[in-house]
């Protein structure tokens, strides 16, 4: 069974891609569902940390077991 979970986070990672992409390309129903998803994979803060060379770097705490959510199950083998 944890097979099947691992190869179901990749194609979660698609579905969320594509409703975060219909968020930016302006469908307001999608931009608050994508907003919840970045807010399930990134719980704290974001920081922006600006460098020498006048590049920006973004960082925080990716939380990789909201795919799983996507991906039918809790990481228990218990179904959603």
């Amino acid at each position: 069974m944890k097979a099947a979970r691992a190869a179901a986070i990749p194609k979660a990672a698609e579905l969320y891609e594509a409703q975060i992409s219909r968020g930016l390309e302006g469908n307001p129903d999608a931009a608050t569902e994508a907003r919840l998803i970045l807010q399930d994979l990134f719980p704290e803060k974001i920081r922006l940390i600006s460098k020498e060379d006048g590049s920006l770097w973004a960082s925080g705490a990716y939380q990789t077991a909201a795919l799983l959510k996507v991906a039918g199950t809790r990481g228990r083998d218990d179904r959603i």
